[in-house]
């Protein structure tokens, strides 16, 4: 029989990646002057407030996701659910706002940073073969943060060291030589890139700059490879979001459901939480580990013990994918 609760969490995924997507694109309607002199007052609440406010349609998703979550568990028992109850009022706010807190942080700090361009890229960088490709004036600041929107911290820093390094292979590059026979090796951009800048680049991303190297570069291709770079970035981004989103938001949902019945006394203490990963290569040691630290399952008010420490319900960790159900203890 399937589990209505994990195929809502596979249906929320994609609406929560979507809805992710949509209010990015919204927030590239941003009066960038404005927020760059937010970041420059170090008024970090008004960029925190605008970001809150786009992804308001997120957040919609994770409360009908909670409650349609914590239906369908008591449904599945022949219970109801109220998420109107105290208990599920706390746990969704509990739940909204853990998956909202650090979505709403990082896009924010990005986009802050972005208007620095050198607190975007490693600080080791200042003097280094990058600095004259970074730019300084108003219009090239205001295309890095438009750039930035929506990546996080870690994938703002890579963009930026990603287009410093085309903009340097472009500065660099010279007339083309004369034809001639024979056979001679360029000199690479990528190897000549220091090592605290080479960290911050994917092995495509390293591939694409030694391919553009070696091609007529000018800036307007520089910006197409940038603008395709971000784009994936984003949607990496936006995949992770809407399974991490998804995963919580269904626990905390279906827990809350379970908890909801306890104290109702519609469930007994014969009713045990058992961990269940996904069974498939992608299911990380530490998470399978966990229905084998807990054999016999754990009470429905009782954390999993794992190797992280204590954990009411999954995600374990960024990129879980587990899942819980409840079992009866045979008479």
């Amino acid at each position: 029989m399937s589990d209505p609760v994990a195929l809502l969490s596979d249906q929320l995924e994609d609406e929560i990646t979507d809805a992710f997507l949509e209010a990015i694109e919204d927030m590239g309607l941003i009066d960038i002057p404005s927020l760059i002199a937010a970041a420059e007052r170090g008024d970090r609440d008004d960029v925190l407030a605008y970001v809150s406010d786009h992804l308001r349609p997120v957040r919609e998703i994770l409360d009908r996701g909670f409650a349609r979550a914590g239906t369908l568990a008591a449904e599945r028992l022949g219970l109801s659910f109220d998420p109107a109850e105290p208990i599920a009022l706390a746990a969704r706010a509990a739940a909204v706002a853990s998956v909202m807190r650090s979505l709403i942080a990082d896009t924010a700090t990005t986009m802050l940073q972005a208007a620095f361009r050198s607190a975007l890229l490693p600080a080791a960088i200042a003097g280094s073969i990058l600095v004259a490709a970074v730019p300084v004036q108003a219009a090239e600041k205001a295309i890095l943060v438009r750039e930035a929107i929506g990546l996080s911290p870690a994938q703002g820093a890579s963009l930026a060291v990603f287009r410093s390094a085309l903009e340097a292979a472009h500065a660099r590059q010279q007339p083309a030589p004369e034809p001639h026979l024979g056979f001679t090796r360029e000199k690479a951009i990528v190897p000549e890139l220091p090592a605290h800048v080479l960290r911050h680049l994917s092995a495509p991303q390293r591939s694409v700059i030694e391919k553009a190297a070696r091609l007529p570069l000018d800036r307007q291709k520089v910006a197409d490879l940038v603008a395709r770079q971000r784009r994936a970035l984003l949607e990496i981004r936006a995949g992770a979001i809407g399974t991490a989103g998804a995963v919580s938001i269904t626990n905390a949902g279906e827990s809350a459901s379970w908890q909801q019945a306890v104290s109702r006394r519609d469930l007994g203490p014969e009713w045990r939480r058992h961990w269940r990963d996904r069974g498939d290569e992608r299911v990380r040691h530490v998470h399978r580990e966990v229905k084998h630290q807990n054999p016999e399952g754990v009470a429905i008010d009782e954390p999993f013990a794992t190797a992280l420490g204590p954990c009411m319900h999954p995600p374990l960790e960024i990129g879980c994918r587990c899942r819980v159900e409840l079992r009866r203890v045979a008479a």
